[in-house]
């Protein structure tokens, strides 16, 4: 039985979504590649940005 008087139960609170990051899905496909992607020009790519992020370069300085 329910007393009128007490609030209901919150609502939980929707899951965090991060938005999408172009460059963690081509890591993710450049990973599943295996040893291919070590010839991969895309791949080289994203292990540049990737590093120039995790550097915290800006691209025009990267190179």
């Amino acid at each position: 039985m329910a007393r009128k008087d007490q609030p209901s139960a919150p609502r939980p609170a929707p899951a965090f979504q991060p938005p999408a990051d172009p460059l963690r899905e081509t890591l993710r496909r450049c990973q599943q590649l295996g040893e291919a992607a070590a010839s991969d020009a895309g791949c080289l790519a994203a292990w540049a940005e990737s590093r120039d992020r995790f550097l915290g370069r800006d691209r025009s300085e990267a190179r």
